[in-house]
């Protein structure tokens, strides 16, 4: 069944917590079924995330009134968004910065020195530098895409990305959806555990 999105209003731009529990009580299977794949790719390269905690964790989120539902946006997207963005923060809390800027193409041989302090587990910060190992050598042999990675490590906006590495908004681009591409098929593949 395909959900049918609350109409859009100037005055009210995000869904209201009614609109958000009825969308969801009308939610199809298949539907459910396409947050439940999200959730198991998102989870799949964040050591320490469990694709259902990512998945009810969102859902607390929304239903919470934390994440708002803008009205324009499909809600299965919506919850792809919250879920990158859990995940995203649940790899910021696991790998310090300067730990991941010391991967690279021939990082596997890399001496590691220090490890993030505030690691919920042990292995963690482990896990994740073996992933972004196997990320850079995955596209080693792609230079815009590991610009692009690069340049998401260093925190840097796509335009900073682009002058320091020459890339153009064309070519940045299509390295970003290289990428996205890449990775979803690196975790389809099973080069995540």
């Amino acid at each position: 069944m395909t959900l049918v999105q609350p109409a859009p209003s100037a005055s009210r731009p995000h869904a209201s917590a009614a609109d958000v529990r009825q969308a969801l009580a009308v939610l199809g299977g298949v539907d459910l079924q396409r947050i439940g794949r999200i959730a198991k790719m998102r989870s799949a390269p964040v050591p320490g995330l469990d694709w259902e905690d990512l998945l009810h964790e969102a859902f607390a989120r929304i239903l919470g009134g934390k994440r708002r539902w803008p009205r324009e946006v499909p809600l299965v997207a919506f919850f792809a968004q919250v879920m990158r963005s859990i995940a995203s923060d649940h790899l910021r809390g696991v790998i310090e910065a300067p730990l991941m800027s010391d991967v690279g193409p021939a990082g596997a041989d890399v001496a590691w020195e220090r490890v993030a302090d505030d690691a919920p587990l042990p292995g963690s910060a482990l896990a994740a530098r073996q992933v972004l190992t196997a990320i850079y050598n995955y596209f080693a042999k792609d230079e815009a895409v590991l610009a692009f990675i690069s340049g998401i490590q260093c925190g840097e906006t796509a335009l900073e990305t682009a002058v320091r590495t020459g890339l153009d908004r064309q070519a940045y681009d299509a390295a970003r959806k290289r990428f996205d591409r890449g990775i979803q098929r690196f975790v389809c593949e099973g080069k995540v555990i």
